[in-house]
């Protein structure tokens, strides 16, 4: 029982990691194809977002290391 939670739980959690990759691009995507509307320099908006978005992936992985901990017990 315990190896099927942790199988489902990185199942779950590598659906996760490309649910972000996914948000990720478009984001980006959406900020180079908005430049001209916002009128913030391309690179200072690239940053902001690239900032934000490996914040949230350092989130993920704290996240997951100690969830997994607690499964793995």
């Amino acid at each position: 029982m315990k190896s099927l939670k942790k199988h489902v739980f990185d199942l779950l959690w590598a659906c996760g990691g490309l649910l972000w990759l996914y948000l990720a691009v478009k984001d980006v995507i959406y900020t180079i194809t908005a430049d001209s509307r916002t009128g913030w320099p391309l690179e200072f908006a690239l940053a902001v977002n690239g900032a934000i978005w490996l914040g949230i992936l350092a989130a993920m992985i704290l996240l997951y290391r100690v969830i997994r901990k607690s499964i793995w017990k």
